[in-house]
């Protein structure tokens, strides 16, 4: 398990670097910092933790930057999408609001199922809708790429598996690892392809 989190902690800080690098909007950015941060904590948590931080302590913050981790990753880079495809703004921004109701739902206490029924509502809509951007032309294979890899971290981490098991923890990092690669790569498809849109533009007139 130790292995699967040190080959997350790198491939997210590679991710989140590389986007410092290249872009300046901030949304994505709460993606692979959100990934990071937990690969960090599940690593500590994973090694027995550090002297000064109490196992226990350290389980109940791993348990909070996974629900941030599920909470913001997958609305964020598809409210960054769909403004770079200059979708409406309204819709666009919707995604990352919705992350609001199963937060509250969280902060409230109520019950658990409530809590895991919201969040597969916003999953599926925004892999959804980032099936919707693959399909513009030139196709953006990485958005769907994107979606069904964190459809299946979706899946592992909602108790659908016996989570008991390092192996199951492991396939949830890989594909998180899978994820981040696709979602930066989606991110500059549609750069490049903004870029090439002005540049036509520019040459029409």
């Amino acid at each position: 398990m130790a292995f699967s989190y040190v080959v997350l902690t790198i491939v997210s800080s590679h991710c989140l670097l590389s986007y410092l690098r290249e872009f300046p909007d901030f949304l994505p950015l709460g993606t692979f910092l959100a990934i990071f941060m937990n690969s960090m904590v599940g690593l500590s948590k994973c090694c027995g933790g550090v002297k000064f931080v109490h196992n226990t302590l350290l389980s109940e913050v791993h348990d909070s930057t996974s629900f941030l981790q599920m909470l913001v990753a997958l609305p964020f880079l598809t409210t960054e999408i769909w403004l770079m495809l200059r979708y409406d703004r309204i819709l666009s921004w919707l995604h990352s609001a919705l992350c609001v109701v199963p937060l509250m739902v969280q902060l409230m206490e109520i019950n658990k199922n409530d809590s895991n029924y919201f969040n597969s509502m916003l999953t599926g809509s925004c892999c959804m809708s980032l099936a919707v951007a693959s399909l513009e032309e030139p196709f953006n294979v990485w958005c769907s790429l994107a979606a069904v890899t964190y459809s299946l971290v979706f899946l592992i981490s909602h108790d659908m598996f016996d989570r008991k098991d390092s192996t199951v923890q492991d396939f949830e990092n890989f594909f998180l690892c899978a994820f981040c690669c696709a979602a930066l790569n989606a991110l500059r498809h549609e750069s490049k392809k903004s870029h090439l849109n002005v540049l036509v533009s520019e040459n029409l007139k």
